[in-house]
């Protein structure tokens, strides 16, 4: 598994520094909703830009204000990867397998344990259910070029359902 088209979506993805994944890429930097239609939108513009693709990155979106009901936490960050996780996992079932990272920083606030909680518990149950088709699901936190080369690469491709804390070290 060694990704050639990248796709790097919702807020936070123009802020990756992608180095040499930069020519084989589509970014779309919008944050994600939880309308059902823009996962659709968005893996729809990706194919077009691309014609396919075999690594993702969906950007979880903050948890919103810190007094936020935890209704409006689960909606604002968690619900919106649900959807595009189902949807551009379901593209790479379609492509033969990839990578699927979901990149998020921790949340802050009142619910910040409850919505990153189900972030991971998102991650392991797609790593549980994609991962014997050749998809790869994993957390990360922060997201650099280099972790996500690692995660899409073959040498990889045996972690999968992990919530990987990078943090830089000198």
């Amino acid at each position: 598994m060694s990704p050639q088209r990248w796709c790097l979506v919702g807020e936070g993805a123009s802020e990756v520094e992608l180095g040499p994944l930069a020519a084989t890429s589509w970014v779309d930097p919008e944050p994600l909703t939880s309308a059902p239609e823009d996962a659709d939108r968005r893996v729809d513009r990706a194919i077009e830009a691309l014609g396919g693709f075999d690594a993702v990155v969906l950007f979880a979106n903050g948890a919103g204000p810190p007094d936020a009901s935890l209704a409006a936490a689960l909606e604002r960050r968690v619900v919106p990867i649900v959807l595009a996780s189902a949807r551009f996992g379901a593209e790479l079932l379609v492509e033969g397998g990839g990578a699927l990272v979901i990149g998020a920083e921790p949340a802050e606030g009142r619910w910040a344990a409850t919505v990153d909680g189900a972030l991971r518990a998102l991650v392991r149950s797609g790593a549980k259910e994609l991962g014997p088709r050749q998809v790869t699901v994993n957390l990360a936190s922060p997201v650099s070029a280099g972790l996500l080369r690692f995660l899409a690469s073959e040498d990889g491709g045996f972690i999968t359902g992990e919530h990987i804390e990078a943090e830089a070290a000198r």
